[in-house]
């Protein structure tokens, strides 16, 4: 008998390279063969047809000979190479009468049904307490922090951290949120692995659970090479998608810039959902804001705080003892965090010179604008006051009322 597995068509940058399969041989209970090759490579056929027929008893081989054997496999895979790809896939029309439904999430507002979130931030900002918490939520059926309408299988992909730091946070977060007994998250612990590792494993997962919700913990340990190229970035949401389930990746921010992820703008057009992580830190407590930068089909949902209290900080087994929703007001450096106008990065960028002034040409070029449109800022914002000109050129220092201008 020959039996295909796991066919495919491999990408090297937007090439593909052929159509691949598992081909394995086998007579009753034995393996005569197996190998994964590209199927139109007559040398790997050849090569496993023989090896296969070697196995056979004398009366079989005597029976069914190499050239059989050889002309059956071949005719599997050319009929694969022809008909899989187009037979796989068909057009497909939405009947008439068809209703709209309602969007179904599994957490509202940040988890969507059949659909891929990325939660991201700077490092430390508790992006992954958050989804611990979210996973544990979800599994238990708690709805408190977030909206959550029934129990829904869990399956956190740890790729970041020992296994026994996740039991931990898991203990503190199952206590912290009053759940007396075991979480029931399913957890896939991979440390140093990457996602072309546990794929296999994690779609098996999915299968058995196809209303459940995977959290990839991170982006950035998923072995996909170099994450700020479109290769990557697309094969990250194409593998995540293919589960076929929800899903949510834990992201991290570039340096400097904590607005978006890390990487491929692929990342940002793949997801459904995008929801940037703000901390700030008080004492033993940080907060954490929730702002969602991208929703597909979906309305805009308000920025919700979180408090995350931890024991102290002189404790060396310092741990999460309490998760709550936050008011806004106890975390006033988080309600006015956001992307910097221009208007500001211009009088920030003013205040850095030695005198307070620039050129109009200056200050495009410090703020990476463009001449034109900079000019008009400066010509037509009240945060500016134009000065005497100096030859041809006009100077600009900050007004005395700019401080009614913020970030």
């Amino acid at each position: 008998m020959i039996t295909v597995r796991d066919v495919r068509k491999p990408t090297t940058g937007a090439q593909a390279t052929g159509t691949h399969a598992l081909i394995a041989i086998t007579a009753g209970e034995k393996v005569l063969g197996h190998d994964t090759f590209n199927l139109a490579r007559s040398e790997d056929r050849t090569r496993l047809a023989n090896r296969a027929h070697s196995g056979l008893g004398t009366i079989t081989a005597n029976i069914y000979s190499k050239d059989d054997l050889r002309h059956d496999l071949d005719l599997i895979t050319l009929w694969l190479m022809r008909h899989y790809e187009q037979d796989r896939f068909g057009p497909e029309k939405i009947p008439k009468g068809t209703q709209r439904t309602q969007n179904v999430f599994k957490l509202h507002p940040y988890i969507l049904s059949q659909a891929g979130t990325i939660l991201f931030g700077k490092p430390g900002a508790g992006k992954s307490y958050i989804c611990q918490a979210m996973a544990i939520c979800m599994s238990a059926g708690i709805n408190g922090l977030w909206s959550i309408q029934k129990q829904i299988p869990t399956y956190y992909v740890n790729l970041e951290r020992p296994k026994l730091t996740m039991i931990n946070r898991d203990l503190s977060l199952c206590e912290a949120l009053n759940l007396d007994g075991s979480s029931e998250v399913d957890y896939l612990h991979a440390r140093g692995k990457g996602l072309p590792t546990i794929n296999a494993s994690i779609a098996k997962w999915t299968r058995a659970n196809p209303d459940g919700v995977v959290i990839l913990d991170s982006i950035s340990r998923s072995g996909l090479g170099d994450l700020n190229t479109n290769d990557a970035g697309n094969n990250f949401i194409n593998t995540m998608n293919s589960l076929e389930c929800s899903w949510i990746g834990i992201g991290h921010s570039p340096r400097g810039d904590d607005t978006h992820v890390y990487g491929s703008m692929m990342f940002e057009a793949g997801q459904d959902i995008g929801i940037q992580a703000l901390s700030e830190r008080k004492g033993n407590t940080n907060g954490v804001a929730l702002k969602v930068t991208k929703a597909n089909d979906m309305r805009f949902p308000p920025v919700s705080y979180l408090a995350l209290e931890f024991t102290d900080d002189d404790d060396d087994d310092s741990r999460l003892i309490s998760i709550r929703e936050a008011r806004k007001s106890e975390f006033p450096e988080l309600s006015i965090s956001g992307p910097v106008s221009r208007t500001q990065q211009a009088l920030n960028f003013l205040h850095d010179q030695p005198d307070g002034t620039a050129s109009v040409k200056e200050i495009a070029e410090g703020i990476d604008m463009a001449v034109p449109n900079c000019s008009v800022m400066l010509k037509e914002g009240e945060a500016f006051q134009s000065l005497a000109k100096e030859g041809r050129t006009r100077r600009y220092r900050p007004a005395v009322h700019e401080n009614t201008y913020e970030s």
